[in-house]
Order: C-alpha cells, then sequence, then structure tokens
C-alpha cells in the first residue's frame, strides 16, 4: 500500500512571511498516477519536494497510508525521485547507474544484476547497458533516470517535470512509455508538470493548483467538462477557452459592453435566476470547439489567421472587440480576411461570475 495524505500543509520559506503552499488537503491513492499541475510558481514543485522529504513542512500533516512521515528523513520513505536533468553520474555506464542504489544498500550482486536486467528490458535498455550517458540520446537518458528509480522498488515514485529537456517528438513518445510503466509496477506515481497536455493526457486524477492553493482536483474528464472556476477553466484546454464578459438581461440575453448579443438557452437562463445574476457581471466560458461555420449564425466575422492544422483549423478573430479563436474542421478552404457567419452551441457554454471566479452550478 502507498496511499499518501496531506493535511492542512502549508509551506514557508525561512525568511518570508508568505506562503508558498496554503494548508493543502490532498488525498493519493494507492497505485494512482496522480499530476500536479500549473504555471510557474504555483508550488506544485514545493508540494512533491515535502512529500519527497527535500523541503520541512512548516505546519500540518503528511501521512504514508496510517504512518506520520513529518520527521521521517526523506532517505528513509522508500521513495523515488525522477528529475527534468536526469541527475546521471557521467562517468557510469547506464547498468552502473541503475545499480548504484542497490549497491549502497549491499544488495547480493545476483539481485542487482536481475532487477537491472529486468528492468533494462522493461525500458527497452538491454542494448545500452554498457554504454555512458554521453553516448544516449535524451530520450535514453530519460529512460536510465526511469530505471534506476524503478530497480530501487520504491512504494511511491515521484516525478518533478521529466520530459521538460525533451523535444516535442520524444515527450508525446515518453509520456507514453510512462504510462505503460505505471500499468505495469503498479505503483503509486505523484507527477509534477506546467504542461496540460502531459496532465490530460497521463493522469487519473489532475490537481491543478495556482498561487499555493488547490484550484480543483478532478480526472481529465472533470475537469475539462466542468470546471470550477476561471483560472482553471483557462489552464485546462487547447486552444485556451474564449472568455466573453457581458450582462443577463431579464429576456434571458447576455450583452456585452460592446454590443454583443447571445441567447442563453432555458438552463443557463436558470442558473442566473437561482444566483440572482441578472445584471451583474458575468463570463463566459466559450471552448474553441464549440463554435461552428453556419449559413444561418447570426454573428458576422472577419477572420484574422487562419491556421491549417491538417484536418482542422484554427481561426482567430474578434468578436466585438474580444480575441476569439474556433477549432474547425477543414471541410473548405479558409483563408484570412475572409468574412464568415458563425455560430456558438450555447449547450456547451460555461458561465461563470467575475467577481467571485466561480461557474455558476
Amino acid at each position: 500500500m502507498a496511499k499518501i495524505i496531506l493535511k492542512d500543509v502549508v509551506k514557508i520559506y525561512p525568511g518570508n512571511k508568505e506562503e508558498v503552499v496554503k494548508s493543502i488537503n490532498l488525498e493519493i491513492r494507492d497505485k494512482e498516477f496522480l499530476v500536479l499541475v500549473g504555471p510557474s510558481g504555483c508550488g506544485k514543485s514545493t508540494t512533491l519536494r515535502m512529500i519527497a522529504g527535500l523541503e520541512d513542512i512548516t505546519s500540518g500533516e503528511l501521512y504514508f497510508d496510517e504512518e506520520l512521515m513529518n520527521d521521517i528523513p526523506g532517505r528513509e520513505r522508500n521513495i523515488a525521485m525522477v528529475f527534468q536533468n536526469y541527475a546521471l553520474y557521467p562517468h557510469m555506464s547506464v547498468y552502473q547507474n541503475m545499480a548504484y542504489s542497490l549497491k549502497l544498500k549491499k544488495m547480493p550482486k545476483d539481485e542487482i544484476k536481475e532487477r537491472v536486467e529486468h528492468t533494462a528490458k522493461l525500458l527497452g535498455l538491454t542494448d545500452y547497458l554498457e554504454r555512458k550517458p554521453k553516448q544516449l540520446s535524451g530520450g535514453q537518458r530519460q529512460r536510465v533516470a526511469l530505471g534506476r528509480a524503478i530497480v530501487r522498488d520504491a512504494r511511491v515514485f515521484l516525478m518533478d517535470e521529466p520530459l521538460s529537456n525533451l523535444d516535442a517528438k520524444l515527450r508525446v513518445q515518453m509520456r507514453a512509455e510512462i504510462n505503460k510503466l505505471h500499468q505495469e509496477i503498479q505503483k503509486t506515481i505523484v507527477y509534477v508538470t506546467h504542461d496540460q497536455v502531459e496532465a490530460m493526457t497521463m493522469a487519473d486524477r489532475i490537481v491543478i493548483m495556482d498561487n499555493g492553493i488547490i484550484q480543483q482536483i478532478g480526472t481529465p474528464k472533470e475537469v475539462f467538462d466542468a470546471p470550477n472556476n476561471l483560472f482553471v477553466a483557462g489552464f485546462i484546454g487547447t486552444p485556451a477557452i474564449n472568455f466573453l464578459k457581458g450582462k443577463v438581461l431579464k429576456d434571458g440575453t447576455f450583452v456585452t459592453p460592446d454590443g454583443v448579443e447571445l441567447v442563453l438557452n432555458e438552463k443557463q437562463v436558470k442558473l442566473v435566476a437561482k444566483h440572482k445574476a441578472f445584471g451583474k457581471q458575468l463570463v463566459l466560458g466559450i471552448r474553441p470547439d464549440s463554435i461552428d461555420i453556419s449559413t444561418t449564425g447570426a454573428l458576422n466575422v472577419k477572420i484574422d489567421i487562419a491556421e491549417l492544422l491538417g484536418t482542422e483549423y484554427n481561426l482567430l478573430f474578434n468578436l466585438g472587440s474580444t480575441p476569439f479563436v474556433a477549432r474547425i474542421k477543414a471541410e473548405n478552404i479558409i483563408a484570412s480576411g475572409d468574412n464568415l457567419n458563425i455560430a456558438i452551441d450555447m449547450d456547451k457554454v460555461y458561465l461563470f461570475d467575475e467577481e467571485t471566479t466561480i461557474r455558476l452550478t
């Protein structure tokens, strides 16, 4: 078992009054692949380092299963870490790098050999065991770093932006390999990234952080389909969601300051009434794939940029004075400068309170 629980965990660095991590409460399930995601400086790596024992906890409690870990040194927590810079010993072979921690434990040579060779086979490194890190590609070095962690048979694997030094093609490949690896080893993995695509494609659950606070916890589908607030809606999704500010009139029309009008559906009007939000400043969240070209569309826009992405276009334009992006199928040729009528699928639109940033539910 390797369930991790954080109760009211706070981190303040010495000489700094500001809380870097603000009273986090989180339960990481046994064998779960949990991803901490958020912008730089949001507290995700600090949270991971507190779990690892590399940072002291200012206040609150950290448990591995039922055992309080606050005062347990990192080396005694039976965790394995994978860093973004690989942290391999350049003078050692791949085999020696992977075997190093086992030798420190004075494990029998036969057992070390069995573990290293099994892990090398799992990661496709069998042919590289005698090579030095400088003779390997970036992806191969990252596999060695993963292998060094796996041979330890730790109960928890902690990964801090392990793919950030790889190029785009290798990142895609390594995402798939790490997912496959998780299925093979059946261990608890806590993974930190600033890349929401990594989070969406790898996680069992995502923890979205901003300014030291957990904004939402859920499966990739949950956080995409039902974002808690403006931050989560804006952070998750590619291209990013469009936001349109305005007020809802009594007849259910959403009106922006520059005169764009959209008619809300019955469910949305009931939400506005429930929150007594008629006439209040609200924000509509409109995903790029909720917009389409329509001969009957009431909104006419001039396309500033038409980006062809094979089977799809990203269309950049202004709706009133608000920059927008739509993602549509490339069924017709569209060029920059074209005027098009568009329609918005109002059933897929989110409503947020501008002041509190919370989604109306």
